[in-house]
């Protein structure tokens, strides 16, 4: 009768032990959002970036802070998400060589750099977006009334100047880079239920500041008080389907590859990223060309960077 207890008592406290290590029911991670409820998300982005030209080492380092007011308005019959995205605060600081360049929209200065008055028009605009439950951006608009605001601002004539500033705008701040932007920070979903240690594949391009394609694998690696902890490793290389960025006078085109790596903590019940830290390393060649009376040239350039986005429920 003794061994007997033991053996059950034995059995009793090994299932115990096995219990919180069984496998958890798979989840199906996608966006889950209650119209009328509403998120603070930033963005933090630091670039180091270094070149060399002509024998000349140049650096340029760059922080830059981006806040919205991320609000779920409706679910349309579509089954897709519309959110609007208001800029409540933009911050960056750029420095070149001894050259510093700041822009912070809560002390807004006298004197703007030309080259930071669509930051200016930014602040305060409220962007409309189409959203998935698989995080990709059907449709978004609202980027080329500011464009608009800041040529009328700096009321440059027609020239080949003004065809270069507006091209760069585009870049920078065109309906098809925002989207890209806003895009890369959900568009992580698989397309199947995971559970804890399976992994999927992605592929994205982009054209904002560098024209690239990530090849990306996701990891769920585990999952504790309504947190799914997913690990991202990225392959970068050069688009090369991208005929280069076009800045009027001139084309830039790129040669480089690297990686990313970091991790993302989503939230299972609303699928959104509560927060994301990446960091990125890639380095090649970069080209000029197409300028009158100038001949192609080339040159090294490296670039490391770390991006940190976050969701907070207001």
């Amino acid at each position: 009768m003794i061994r007997r207890i033991g053996g059950i008592a034995a059995v009793t406290i090994l299932l115990s032990l096995y219990a919180p290590l069984r496998a958890q029911d798979p989840i199906k991670p996608e966006l889950n959002l209650v119209p009328g409820t509403s998120f603070v998300c930033s963005m933090e982005m630091s670039k180091r970036v270094q070149q060399t030209i002509a024998g000349e080492e140049q650096r340029m380092e760059q922080d830059l802070l981006l806040v919205w007011d991320y609000a779920i308005l409706s679910k349309n019959d579509a089954g897709n998400y519309e959110i609007s995205a208001k800029y409540s605060r933009i911050k960056s600081s750029q420095r070149f060589g001894m050259q510093t360049v700041e822009f912070d929209s809560d002390k807004m200065p006298d004197y703007l750099d030309p080259s930071l008055i669509g930051y200016k028009h930014l602040v305060g605009s409220e962007i409309g977006m189409e959203i998935t439950p698989k995080g990709k951006v059907e449709r978004l608009d609202g980027f080329q009334a500011i464009i608009d605001k800041v040529i009328d601002e700096l009321n440059i004539p027609e020239s080949p100047q003004r065809n270069e500033i507006i091209s760069g705008l585009r870049n920078q701040f065109g309906d098809e880079a925002m989207r890209q932007s806003f895009e890369q920070m959900t568009a992580f979903y698989p397309d199947n239920p995971v559970a804890t240690g399976d992994s999927w594949h992605t592929d994205a391009s982009t054209d904002v500041g560098f024209p690239v394609v990530f090849e990306t694998d996701y990891t769920l690696l585990s999952r504790k008080d309504g947190i799914a902890n997913i690990d991202v490793v990225s392959r970068v290389r050069s688009d090369p389907k991208s005929e280069g960025i076009n800045m009027g006078m001139f084309t830039l085109t790129y040669d480089i590859t690297g990686d990313q790596k970091g991790l993302i903590k989503m939230n299972e019940a609303s699928g959104l990223p509560v927060k994301s830290d990446f960091l990125h390393t890639f380095s090649g060649t970069v080209a000029v060309s197409g300028a009158p009376d100038l001949e192609e040239k080339s040159w090294p350039i490296s670039v490391e960077g770390q991006v940190l986005i976050t969701f907070e429920r207001r």
